[in-house]
């Protein structure tokens, strides 16, 4: 039995999937050299050549892998001791034959999602980066790929996380990923659906209509409009000498961004904050407004310097969307018209809807034309607006200074003459 090998035993290349190693004939060999056993770990394969054959090409090994390697010379008595390699060899890189795996996310915010994921179970060489791509669900807009160092990402020794920010709000992702090593990317892993949440309603107003009624709007928070089914949630907490005590909650059923408070108490000092409840969850509260109510109300609408176009005859050019604050013109919320006749240049006024003379839901830039048979005789008048949701009267303005209106050619009342 041959003693051992010569210590000399070398690789002369390695490729990705291929190691070649050479020796040297044993000093001792004890015998005629019929052959070679080279054997390689992992797994454990041997193979053997003839007595002529100094050096082998491994082949079908595994990129990016760690092997063993050991040659054993074979007399007629049988195979000696092995002389193997001093440190193990390692092939080289390739492209990963899979992705990565157990990617899952969440929202953080509005605008944020997180990622977590673990590295290809067949990843062929150093995973150096990751790649992501976010796809609305509707397919509408793809977003840059969102690009992660290996070494930045990394939590513990398998587990990787990074966030994403700069998405729609209330948007739902189609999220896939896929990682790079220093020769290649491996494909894309399945993709993940995850949603941010919506956002808060903003630009928050509260305001009193009257010595006990809070008039609360907002501004739709952006990705509500993909909805379906929501209502908004309105908290309304007074502070009466210092002491909070939360006064009502309510929803808003019928996807108005506007809503009404009774009750209120002069003195106290009101905070309002609203969210939108969605079928899978509650959005984040808008910022509070606050007010404090006073015994006095001061206008809502601004009627001082209300002059309408009287240059028509029996007729009135008014532009609502300069008299009617912004925060009346909302969807869901009516605007009337009131005339009032003054007698003989007095302030007697005639208070009733009956008077209406004018009634929009639709406020433009463009001046209006209203005209009635009361205008068309000509006379003095006075105008006040009523704000309504439905048949409900929200606010009733001041009446607006008095002003005259020509009579049409012909529609003049003479006075009758005593016989």
């Amino acid at each position: 039995m041959p003693l051992h090998l010569a210590s000399f035993c070398d690789i002369i290349i390695t490729l990705q999937r291929n190691i070649e190693v050479r020796w040297r004939e044993p000093e001792r060999p004890n015998g005629e050299i019929i052959g070679y056993k080279i054997v390689h770990t992992p797994p454990g394969a041997n193979f053997t050549v003839g007595a002529d054959t100094l050096s082998y090409n491994i082949r079908g090994l595994e990129p990016w892998t760690q092997y063993h390697v050991k040659v054993s010379a074979q007399t007629s008595a049988g195979f000696g001791n092995y002389s193997e390699l001093q440190n193990p060899v390692r092939t080289l890189e390739g492209k990963p034959e899979s992705s990565i795996t157990d990617l899952s996310g969440r929202p953080l915010n509005t605008t944020t999602i997180e990622l977590t994921w673990r590295n290809p179970l067949r990843p062929n060489g150093q995973i150096t980066k990751y790649a992501f791509s976010f796809i609305p669900h509707d397919g509408s807009e793809i977003y840059d790929t969102h690009m992660v160092n290996a070494d930045g990402a990394r939590v513990s020794k398998d587990l990787f996380k990074t966030q994403y920010p700069g998405l729609k709000e209330n948007t739902l992702y189609q999220v896939k990923g896929m990682a790079f090593n220093r020769v290649g990317e491996s494909g894309w892993c399945e993709a993940v659906s995850v949603r941010t949440t919506i956002g808060a309603p903003y630009d928050v107003v509260v305001m009193a209509t009257s010595e006990s009624t809070l008039y609360i709007s907002w501004e739709s928070p952006q990705g509500i409009e993909v909805e379906k089914d929501y209502v908004y949630v309105l908290e309304t907490t007074g502070s009466l000498k210092g002491r909070d005590e939360l006064v009502n909650e309510h929803e808003i059923t019928d996807k108005s961004t506007f809503g009404v408070v009774e009750g209120a108490v002069a003195g106290t000092q009101y905070s309002v904050r609203v969210r939108a409840r969605l079928t899978g969850g509650e959005g984040p509260w808008s910022d509070p407004a606050t007010l404090t109510l006073s015994d006095t109300i001061e206008p809502l609408i601004d009627t001082s310097s209300v002059a309408p176009n009287t240059s028509v005859p029996g007729a009135l050019l008014l532009n609502l969307a300069e008299i009617i604050p912004e925060v009346f013109q909302r969807p869901g919320i009516r605007v009337s018209v009131v005339l009032l006749t003054l007698d003989n240049k007095t302030e007697r006024k005639r208070r009733s809807t009956k008077n209406v003379i004018f009634t929009t839901d639709n406020l433009t830039e463009e001046p209006v034309q209203i005209e009635d048979d009361r205008l068309s005789s000509g006379g003095n008048f006075s105008l006040q607006f009523l704000v309504l949701k439905d048949d409900e009267i929200l606010y009733t303005s001041p009446p607006t200074p008095s002003f005259s209106v020509k009579p049409v050619e012909g529609n003049i009342k003479k006075k009758k003459v005593p016989t």
